[in-house]
């Protein structure tokens, strides 16, 4: 009674896997992505926020639980340009339904290897925007 739960457009469903979707509530789908991000955005906009502030999203590097790419998995590293462009496309589909449905601002804290977000160097930046 106490879970939060969302379900998605998964890749095996071909129909629907490559679509672009924001679900306004948990009973809607979401789309799939091969990024956390989307997800996160979508589900935070279910609380209605008034600010989203991204801090550690630097869509680069390694995590602090490693490369997944060394370990054979499809996350960001290592994506082929078709898989980043997906993702980028799916993240900007993502906050522009968040900000339209919520009016939230989403503030990047730092820097991150694509700019899709208004941008701060500090947090205290981001508690004052």
């Amino acid at each position: 009674k106490n879970i939060l739960k969302f379900d998605i457009h998964h890749p095996a469903i071909k129909s629907k896997s490559g679509g672009t979707y924001y679900a306004e509530t948990p009973e809607d789908k979401m789309s799939w992505a091969k990024n956390s991000l989307v997800y996160a955005l979508n589900v935070a906009a279910w609380f209605r926020p008034k600010k989203i502030l991204l801090i550690g999203f630097d869509f680069k590097g390694s995590h602090f639980f490693g490369d997944g790419a060394s370990k054979g998995s499809q996350g960001d590293f290592g994506l082929d340009d078709k898989s980043r462009n997906d993702t980028v496309h799916k993240i900007n589909h993502m906050r522009d339904a968040v900000i339209e449905n919520t009016g939230a601002k989403i503030i990047q804290v730092g820097p991150c290897a694509e700019d899709l977000f208004n941008r701060v160097d500090t947090l205290e930046e981001a508690l004052d925007a």
